[in-house]
């Protein structure tokens, strides 16, 4: 695995819906109601020389997210494939879905300033829990990845994408941006 350092980014829309041919379990890129592209962000390192992305969804109180962190803080057991963000007030902000860690071609990532985004304040603070977890997040995605290339976990496996047919997509989809040139 390549040491990358930990950016927030957007991924073109194109690329999202591309995927989600192939697994539905790769996240939406827009938002449901207004049909618009939604700030789709995550969190970037390299498993196989793949570049990974990890979406981050956002939390709010009657989401199921929501629910499951009021789980986790009553048992004390986080699911293996969630990261709950918190504020220093261990408030839910947001969390890290590394069972939808999907595989980012290149020229898809849209790189952007999180300072002039509607969300920058939220932003700025998942960065930076992400920026101070950041060996946690790459360890957990790495035995997610294991764990599910392995076929070692069939619940797990029902939840998450198919990260080596992504892969696959996702060289496919570049072969076929470089033609297009």
């Amino acid at each position: 695995m390549l040491k990358e350092k930990l950016r927030i980014i957007k991924i073109d829309p194109e690329y999202i819906e591309y995927l989600r041919k192939f697994d539905s379990k790769v996240q939406f890129n827009k938002a449901e109601s207004n049909k618009q592209n939604k700030p789709f962000v995550g969190v970037l390192f390299s498993i196989n020389d793949r570049k990974y992305y990890v979406p981050i969804s956002s939390a709010n109180k009657k989401t199921k997210l929501n629910k499951m962190y009021k789980k986790y803080c009553k048992s004390g057991r986080e699911p293996i494939d969630i990261i709950f963000i918190t504020d220093k007030n261990k408030k839910l902000l947001s969390a890290l879905n590394l069972n939808n860690m999907i595989p980012v071609a290149g020229n898809s990532i849209i790189n952007y300033d999180i300072t002039k985004d509607k969300d920058a304040g939220l932003l700025i603070k998942e960065y930076k829990y992400c920026m101070k977890s950041k060996g946690k997040i790459r360890r957990r995605a790495i035995k997610i990845y294991n764990m599910i290339n392995l076929h070692t976990n069939k619940n797990l496996e029902k939840r998450c994408c198919n990260f080596k047919l992504l892969e696959e997509k996702c060289k496919e989809y570049e072969e076929l941006l470089l033609v297009k040139k």
